[in-house]
């Protein structure tokens, strides 16, 4: 595991590519667009990612993305854990933002240490017969 820097964005579009566009929702940053971001190596290739980005309100927000071949082994909770070792004592809080029905990412926040805060609740407009 190394840190991540703008040298790094064309690994990481490599590591994009290879995972399925769901898991890209929320977890797709460049090392170039956070604030700190640390990243998996196999060899040469880069198998995941962990970044720590800023929201628009409140504690900066960390991503994960971790590649099909390097899933199911604690790769993203150790990328995790290396992201929140490195922020200790640079931000007093940091958020880890996700959906009701994606579990893993749920189950990661949990082994992580993070604890459920609150809810959000949203809603797809649905076009009026004005």
């Amino acid at each position: 595991m190394r840190p991540l820097g703008p040298e790094d964005d064309q690994a990481a579009r490599v590591l994009h590519g290879a995972v399925p566009a769901p898991d890209l929702a929320a977890a797709s940053p460049l090392p170039s667009d956070a604030l700190l971001a640390v990243g998996m190596l196999d060899g040469a290739d880069l198998v995941g990612i962990a970044a720590l980005v800023a929201t628009p309100a409140g504690p900066p927000e960390i991503s994960v993305l971790v590649g099909p071949g390097a899933r199911g082994r604690g790769a993203a909770s150790a990328l995790e854990g290396e992201v929140l070792r490195r922020a200790a004592g640079r931000w007093e809080w940091v958020q880890h933002r996700t959906v009701e029905s994606d579990l893993p990412s749920r189950r990661l926040a949990a082994r992580c240490g993070f604890r459920l805060v609150s809810v959000e609740h949203l809603v797809r407009p649905a076009p009026s017969d004005d």
